[in-house]
């Protein structure tokens, strides 16, 4: 495992091959659509809850989804089946609008084939991303919510995504675009209601967000300011803040900070 450095992103690479313990499934004909499901040790009661996780990046091709494998593991030894999604992101053919919300949408979709011969509880589901994850995890929490008529309309049988834990997410799209011109092509501007992160709330499903208090990335600010949207817009949002955690830290499965967001998903897999 790499060392920890603070404020500096973890090393990520693409690989043909899952991790051990894993299993990798396709969800798509393209070259990022697969996903890596792990279920807990043989013996774990089932049906198992499951985490459908969305790694970060700032929306860009350079990240992976082994950025979240070790808290896949961890999933694991805690009880939890995961389904560690990977996706098209900026640079990639066809990441550009409505691509990337296509992808992650489909990927979470297959989850519910999966379900039978898995053992996956698809009453006990639960989003979980990093960062741009994490506002694509409070998307799949609120995607119940966007009406007809859009290619992101989610079909019949979409995955039921109960509960939402968003770390450090990406909610103020104005902000990230601007410092990010070249993420233009990523949301079409009339199709922005289906993805904004406030333009669909309330999303009716419990979330969580946590941040790292000293993180330098994304602001803890931007989610105080959405948690209090959230509040006043009806839902059962609430705001974990990790005193001395920087933006990767609770992303870091041997760091403390990623024990606070475990008992998070804990507490969410018991409501």
């Amino acid at each position: 495992m790499a060392a920890f450095t603070p404020h500096v992103a973890p090393p990520s690479r693409a690989t043909d091959a899952p991790p051990p313990g894993a299993a990798r499934i396709r969800y798509g004909p393209g070259p990022q659509h697969f996903a890596d499901l792990r279920l807990p040790a043989a013996g774990a009661g089932r049906p198992h809850p499951l985490v459908v996780i969305v790694h970060g990046g700032a929306y860009r091709n350079v990240y992976h989804l082994d950025l979240m494998d070790g808290l896949a593991d961890d999933l694991a030894r805690r009880g939890f089946a995961s389904w560690n999604i990977e996706y098209r992101r900026m640079g990639d053919p066809g990441a550009e609008w409505p691509g990337l919300f296509q992808d992650v949408a489909a990927a979470a979709d297959h989850a519910v084939t999966l379900a039978a011969d898995h053992g996956l509880d698809l009453h006990r589901v639960l989003a979980l991303g990093h960062s741009a994850g994490g506002h694509l995890a409070l998307w799949l929490a609120g995607r119940h919510r966007i009406g007809p008529g859009t290619p992101l309309t989610p079909p019949a049988n979409a995955l039921p995504v109960r509960a939402a834990i968003a770390i450090a997410p990406v909610t103020d799209l104005d902000r990230f675009a601007a410092a990010r011109p070249e993420l233009a092509g990523l949301i079409d501007p009339a199709g922005r209601p289906a993805v904004d992160p406030y333009a669909l709330l309330p999303l009716g499903r419990a979330h969580t967000v946590v941040h790292g208090v000293e993180d330098q990335s994304v602001a803890v600010a931007e989610s105080r300011r959405y948690v209090e949207a959230a509040r006043a817009a009806g839902d059962r949002g609430s705001l974990v803040e990790i005193a001395g955690a920087e933006h990767f830290a609770p992303i870091t499965a041997d760091h403390p900070a990623w024990a606070q967001v475990a008992a998070v998903v804990e507490a969410l897999a018991r409501e």
